[in-house]
Formats: C-alpha cells, sequence, structure tokens
C-alpha cells in the first residue's frame, strides 16, 4: 500500500502502524527518511484485500456454486445425489447413480438415495437455472424425474466442479469402508474358523 491510497486533500496521511515503528518530528524529515517511511508503508499488508473491498474488487464477492450453497444450507446427501445425475466422473462412471457400488452396499443407504420429493424439487431447480419455468411435476413418477435429470445435467462449470469433487471424497470414503469391512470380516473368519 503505497501512499496513493491514503491522500486527502493533497496531505499524505499516514497510518498508525507507520507512527509506531518509526517516531519522527515532521521538521527532522529528509529526502532519505521520507523514503524509507514510504517503504515501510509499502511493506504493510493490504488490509483491504481480506475484506473483499479491495479498489481492484470494489467490493465484488468471488462466484459462488449454486449447488454448493444448497448442499451446504441443507448438509443432505439426497439433495447431493440427485444433483449428481446426469453428470459423469473424471473416470467415466456415471454419477448419482446409487444402484452401483459402493453406494448399493453401504450402511445407511436411506441417507443416500433421494426420493421422489427431492428429485422433483431438483428438476424444478434445474429448470429455472435453464431459464425455464418449474414444472408441474406433481404426478411425475421418480422413474421419469430420473430420466429428466439424466438428459439435462447440471451445466454451470463451479456447480460441475463442486458436485464432482464432492462425490468424489464421499465415493473413495464409502469404497475405504467397505475395504475395512470386508478385512474385518476376513479376520473374523480367521480366527473363528481356523
Amino acid at each position: 500500500m503505497g501512499l496513493n491510497h491514503a491522500r486527502t486533500n493533497n496531505v499524505a496521511l499516514i497510518p498508525p502502524q507507520a507512527i509506531v515503528r518509526q517516531p519522527f518530528e515532521m521538521s527532522q524529515l529528509t529526502a532519505g527518511t521520507a523514503g524509507a517511511v514510504v517503504d515501510q508503508l509499502e511493506e504493510l499488508p493490504d488490509i483491504f484485500a481480506a475484506a473483499g473491498t479491495h479498489e481492484m474488487g470494489a467490493g465484488i464477492p468471488p462466484p459462488i456454486s449454486e449447488c454448493r450453497v444448497l448442499y451446504e444450507e441443507e448438509n443432505c446427501k439426497k439433495t447431493l445425489m440427485a444433483m449428481l445425475l446426469g453428470l459423469t466422473s473424471t473416470d467415466g462412471r456415471p454419477l448419482g447413480n446409487v444402484t452401483e457400488e459402493p453406494y448399493a452396499s453401504m450402511r445407511q443407504n436411506v441417507k443416500h438415495h433421494p426420493v421422489t420429493k427431492d428429485l422433483k424439487r431438483e428438476q424444478n431447480q434445474r429448470a429455472l437455472s435453464f431459464g425455464l419455468d418449474a414444472f408441474k411435476n406433481t404426478y411425475y413418477s421418480k422413474t421419469k424425474c430420473q430420466e429428466w435429470l439424466k438428459n439435462n445435467p447440471v451445466t454451470n462449470t463451479l456447480d460441475v466442479e463442486f458436485l464432482v469433487a464432492t462425490e468424489k471424497i464421499i465415493h473413495d470414503e464409502l469404497n475405504d469402508e467397505i475395504e475395512e469391512r470386508q478385512q474385518l470380516q476376513e479376520v473374523t473368519m480367521i480366527r473363528f474358523h481356523p
């Protein structure tokens, strides 16, 4: 931060940090000491950068993923799985399919399986994000909702990145849990059936 940021009526304002660090009398300032003060001011951290009000950003917040906001508000895996329908992972695996491993054999799979209500809500959310009117999907079956969601995946880049990364974390955790259970079963089999 230079003196350009702290000018009022062509009078340089020196922040309190500079005064505390190097007390001086105005009459004692010479060209050399004024330069040292300016150097110290430039070394100070930019207090506006973290506040989101930096002159370059002018208070404009960074873009936020709508899917992330919805997921974090509800902290619901069903909502996440509904949002994933229609997307594929980096290795080509279809996301949101709870009938495939590791979702099919996990414990408490009810927490991850979206019900028709979740799918209808996601269907309306996507329709609105595409600029369409909300669906009158009261009588849509679960299969019809899933088919529509698979054919009309999330397209926002921030949302896709968030969803793919979050699903990968959950997928890896579930695979680790399955491996642990298999190892535990093997150990149990060896102990009781030598």
